[in-house]
């Protein structure tokens, strides 16, 4: 039997991929002298355990690295296995990519190596023959990130429509693997080939499933002007259909009727709100003045002022609330409910019109939500057709890629603002996406269409069940 038939097959990868090119072998025979046989025994492992760095009562702890050892058996001539000693020494100071398989049948696990301390070589396991031939016994020692990883996975979904009116904009992802929250890669191309000189909006949320939050969306409908009501009808918008706007006068005389509230007690036309923080924007419609405008749980909590107008209809940025109003989610508990929603927008300033087609607010924090990422940025390149635009959570960087897959730059790129995204197991992880957030001079509209992918790895603390079981695929 050779070498090449002997389980787990442990490589040293160009990349983490099963089929990518093997720059070091632990499974090996030479001819090229004499024959010497080289590979990792079947027992013996210790794949090591991350842990968390810090005080364990602490805030934002980080994880650690491991060790990664396994015994490694180098049989041939004396002078034959000490070179190849020399190789696997090599290989174990350089950082890489080490592909784990313990049967022709079970899935690779992949770990990102570190330079790290070879250990020390126990000459009392060496042992040689009359026709000096030598066989070592290694015990091999390498520094790995905390992590196991699996095999990229990857999602096209369906196309994400523009408007929260009727959830398009929001998708809940396929359940993820892993044990540990994984970063995600988004790739974006627009239905209309139209995606740079726009700024675009990617939210990610986790939550637990018995609490999970999901955005909440109020329609024209279902907001009130002041105190008693809306004055004019909902007018109806080409661009944004389903929806449209209403339309409030600015005038710095009559605040109070520049005054936009939700419905106290209502509920909102899709979604619910639960207790804890929310990031808020508007649908601003077709404005023929400048407007300023406060976002606020009440009179007293005002957290941004905001600038809109004149010019095309967009998405404004609002600012954060919480509620209940006033509420540090760190006193809320998941049996807490919402009574009634107090967040108002004041426009405060400005002569003409104002319009808006409803707002919607993605939860951030609170009880149940484990974990949130939202980025907010703007690319200026003129990209079209078959270009995508790439969110690598990995990387944490933004990159634009062309048809034939090379990677592009993006000039005068605003700098991301927020968390790069995520996957978190064992959570009901949900992304929202929303194209045209707050760039003056282009439309945009409810029907645009959004074509995403995505991918992650999967992290483990130890090894996935593909990895240990022999007869899965």
């Amino acid at each position: 039997m050779t070498v090449t038939d002997r389980w787990p097959l442990v490589q040293y990868l160009a990349s983490a991929d099963r089929k990518a090119r093997v720059v070091f072998s632990f499974n090996q025979d030479t001819f090229e002298v004499a024959t010497t046989k080289t590979y990792p025994t079947a027992n013996g492992w210790d794949f090591g355990t991350p842990e968390l760095d810090g005080p364990v009562d602490a805030a934002g702890r980080s994880w650690g690295g491991r060790v990664l050892r396994f015994p490694l058996v180098i049989h041939g001539p004396s002078f034959r296995t000490q070179q190849v000693l020399s190789e696997v020494a090599r290989h174990v100071l350089r950082p890489g990519i080490l592909m784990y398989r313990m049967s022709p049948t079970s899935e690779p696990v992949f770990y990102r190596t570190f330079v790290g301390s070879p250990g020390s070589l126990d000459m009392s396991r060496v042992y040689t023959d009359p026709k000096r031939n030598a066989t070592w016994f290694v015990d091999v020692q390498i520094p790995v990130a905390p992590f196991a990883e699996g095999e990229r996975i990857t999602t096209t979904l369906p196309l994400l429509r523009n408007d929260p009116h009727l959830g398009g904009c929001t998708v809940q992802l396929p359940a993820p693997l892993g044990d540990v929250a994984a970063p995600l890669t988004v790739s974006l191309r627009s239905a209309s080939g139209l995606l740079g000189a726009r700024r675009l909006l990617l939210h990610m949320a986790a939550s637990t499933p018995e609490r999970a939050a999901a955005p909440a969306w109020w329609d024209p409908t279902a907001l009130i002007q002041g105190e008693v009501g809306w004055d004019g009808p909902v007018t109806a918008d080409p661009s944004w259909p389903g929806s449209g706007y209403r339309t409030t006068q600015l005038n710095p005389l009559q605040r109070p009727n520049g005054r936009w509230q939700f419905i106290g007690g209502g509920a909102p036309t899709r979604g619910q709100v639960k207790p804890g923080r929310y990031q808020v924007f508007g649908r601003m419609g077709p404005a023929d003045a400048t407007g300023y405008f406060d976002v606020a749980n009440d009179t007293n909590l005002r957290t941004r002022r905001l600038r809109v107008g004149p010019g095309d209809p967009t998405w404004a940025g609002l600012g954060d609330v919480s509620w209940p109003a006033g509420v540090d989610d760190a006193n809320l508990t998941p049996a807490d409910k919402v009574a009634g929603y107090d967040a108002s927008v004041y426009a405060w300033r400005g002569l003409g019109s104002a319009r808006l087609g409803g707002m919607l607010a993605l939860p951030t924090g609170g009880p149940g939500i484990r974990s949130t990422s939202s980025l907010l940025l703007q690319a200026n390149a003129a990209v079209t057709g078959p270009q995508q635009l790439v969110i690598d959570g990995e990387a944490e960087t933004v990159l634009i890629r062309d048809g034939d897959g090379s990677a592009m730059g993006v000039p005068n790129q605003e700098i991301p603002r927020g968390q790069f995204p995520v996957l978190t197991p064992g959570s009901i992880n949900q992304l929202t996406l929303l194209l045209q957030v707050a760039a003056a001079g282009i439309g945009d509209s409810a029907a645009e269409e959004t074509e995403v992918q995505y991918s992650y790895r999967p992290r483990y603390l130890w090894l996935p069940s593909t990895a240990l079981d022999p007869g899965a695929s």
